[in-house]
């Protein structure tokens, strides 16, 4: 297929990968169901792009804004979504934030539109550590923890900085800066 010659570089590899999906050589619902997983070959790099975008489209679509108006089907789907971001995100960080990520976005219209509601008990190391040794990210690439304030002790070797509510304190001595949002 000559789709190299004609296109971007980046809509050629688009299109090569729905040209894929489009054979079934790689489908989303079956990784949806489980009966599939994510892309890993080095040869198929464009495929979990593709795929990621049509993952986010699919959760845009059918996740309520609120969990109270879930049925219990959207409910499995959610925790099956949770499960593929996390083995997504194991071949690919820049993937896995593809599929919920909401692109760039002014100061302005982030300060309006967070809310930090938390109720403790995440455990954000893990996932500090993931993206920080993780192929795709950059290795000067400074990390933003958005976070209610209760968390445990954070070992971040990137420059970083917080966002929290004001108000609460981190329990700890930050070493990067620390915002508030009212």
């Amino acid at each position: 297929m000559l789709s190299s010659g004609i296109l971007t570089a980046a809509h050629a590899s688009g299109f090569r990968a729905f040209v894929k999906t489009v054979r079934h050589a790689y489908d989303l619902e079956a990784v949806v169901k489980g009966e599939a997983g994510w892309p890993r070959n080095p040869a198929d790099r464009d495929l979990p792009y593709f795929l990621s975008e049509a993952f986010r489209a699919r959760l845009v679509e059918e996740l309520p804004a609120s969990r109270e108006h879930a049925s219990p089907g959207v409910k499995r789907f959610s925790l099956r979504a949770k499960t593929m971001l996390t083995e997504l995100a194991e071949i690919s960080v820049e993937c896995a934030q593809l599929a919920h990520d909401a692109g760039y976005l002014p100061v302005d219209e982030i300060a309006s539109r967070v809310r930090v509601r938390g109720r403790g008990g995440i455990v954000l190391q893990p996932g500090i550590r993931l993206l920080e040794r993780a192929d795709d990210f950059p290795a000067d690439g400074p990390i933003l923890v958005i976070t209610d304030g209760m968390i445990d002790v954070l070992r971040i070797r990137h420059e970083h900085a917080f966002l929290i509510p004001a108000g609460p304190a981190l329990p700890f001595r930050p070493h990067g800066p620390v915002f508030r949002i009212r």
